[in-house]
């Protein structure tokens, strides 16, 4: 049934819709903001409708106002256990061994496996076929395509079935981790058959095979690939991030550049957008440790340390301004070390809270603006005190303040910023702020024996 747009538009206002929004996280980079704008627009215009969008976990979701975000329950250690125990192709003995085995610890140290159904299902495969589980997330993805490369055609009931491509194993796998490469490099996740033909032709094996072979061997051969709304998709995105990986991981000492350009391709963009990729980079970090750390962040490590390895160099340098507040978050420029902090702290983003501080009463910022863009004032602190008593009766900064999740009564939960050069030159001045700075609790500190260690290694 067709319906006019103007029609449409007019049931909108009335309300009662449901609008979904699937793969926030496959927009191109450089059309994201533009989206978010739009869906902003919408969402403000049709109020009486409800609007829900599908993404990976990401910074970006914070520009949509409006929205909150919502986590999709992943599998239990019961629920998987279950779910495996439904499996009726294969021996009760195997499954009741593997599920002795995720009750053992092995759910807990592959969770991001283990509580995907799908991938889940994978896993379990590879513990029938090579006895074990694989203890490293690439060795997963290794060990599952060999698997489904050499016993997919058993699983299916075919025997001695060649592959369409006729490439022998070594050359399938890469042709399939530059194909994705290319693909991660497009930002193309979903695949038509010209996709597929322009993405090959991109190639070293461009004339030596054709989508139509590559589509067979993906999607009939391996069970990589499947068809949906006329686009081809991997089974899982994580496959394309694992052959991509897989492709720098190839790489000669000398195209090994590349790598570090290629991360840093999308370091112009906010802060919103430092999980671009870093799924790749994680990967690459545990298959190729030694290159990456050699290569690429050693080198970039180099202007944050002088030779006698300073933690104060190394904080000027790194970070010449820190925030501290409740909701206060430092951010590092260079996206190598973000994707290395996101890596190893789990997060990105410095944030200096939860720690009693004797702060001086100058050079504090507090952080207050009329619109939506915050902006600084270089004040004292008894300044900012007075500046909150007049608040209390201001109801539009008021607002605002309550928008920043501050409590304009709580004079703790300000948010200060210093420039790492004063505090350095004044510590009597900032006597708390530098004792806390060196000690071991100390977020900043930590990142600085990490890097160093790292650096000198």
């Amino acid at each position: 049934m067709e319906i006019e747009l103007s029609e449409f538009l007019n049931d909108l206002k009335k309300g009662g819709f449901l609008l979904l929004f699937d793969g926030l996280d496959e927009i191109r980079i450089t059309q994201r903001d533009n989206f978010f704008d739009e869906l902003n627009e919408l969402s403000f215009k049709y109020p009486k409708n409800y609007f829900i969008t599908a993404s990976r976990p990401s910074e970006a979701s914070e520009c949509l106002n409006k929205f909150k975000n919502i986590q999709l329950a992943r599998l239990t250690i019961k629920s998987a256990c279950k779910l495996i125990d439904k499996f009726s192709n294969f021996p009760t003995s195997k499954k009741k061994e593997f599920i002795e085995i995720l009750k053992n610890g092995e759910f807990q140290t592959n969770k991001s496996i283990a509580s995907n159904p799908l991938l889940l299902t994978i896993m379990f495969m590879i513990f029938i076929n090579k006895g074990k589980i694989p203890s490293k997330t690439y060795e997963f993805y290794d060990q599952s395509f060999q698997v489904l490369y050499e016993e997919h055609d058993k699983i299916k009931g075919y025997k001695n079935k060649k592959f369409a491509t006729s490439l022998k194993k070594v050359q399938f796998i890469n042709l399939l981790s530059e194909f994705c490469f290319r693909a991660s490099t497009n930002e193309d996740y979903s695949f038509s058959i010209a996709d597929i033909t322009k993405t090959i032709n991109e190639t070293s094996f461009k004339g030596k095979v054709n989508a139509d072979d590559f589509i067979v061997d993906l999607k009939d051969n391996l069970g990589l690939f499947y068809l949906e709304d006329g686009k081809y998709n991997f089974l899982h995105r994580s496959y394309q991030e694992y052959f991509t990986a897989n492709y720098f991981k190839s790489l000669s000492i000398a195209e090994y550049p590349k790598v570090d350009e290629w991360f840093r391709r999308d370091e112009d963009f906010s802060f919103t957008y430092v999980n671009f990729n870093e799924d790749i980079f994680f990967l690459l970090y545990e298959m190729d440790y030694t290159r990456l750390t050699q290569y690429v962040i050693k080198p970039a490590l180099h202007p944050y340390f002088n030779k006698t390895m300073d933690y104060w160099y190394f904080l000027k340098t790194m970070f010449p301004k820190i925030n501290y507040g409740k909701t206060a978050f430092m951010f590092i420029g260079d996206k190598i070390f973000q994707l290395v902090l996101a890596k190893i702290f789990g997060d990105s983003f410095i944030s200096l809270t939860n720690y009693p501080l004797d702060l001086p009463s100058c050079d504090a910022f507090y952080y207050f603006t009329d619109d939506y863009t915050l902006g600084t004032n270089s004040i004292s602190k008894t300044e900012i005190l007075q500046k909150l008593e007049r608040m209390k009766t201001d109801t539009a900064r008021k607002n605002w303040l309550k928008k920043l999740n501050i409590d304009i009564d709580s004079p703790d939960e300000l948010l200060y910023s210093f420039k790492t050069e004063d505090i350095i030159n004044n510590p009597k001045e900032y006597e708390s702020l530098v004792t806390y700075l060196k000690s071991k609790k100390c977020l900043l500190f930590k990142i600085y024996n990490t890097f160093k260690k790292i650096y000198t290694s």
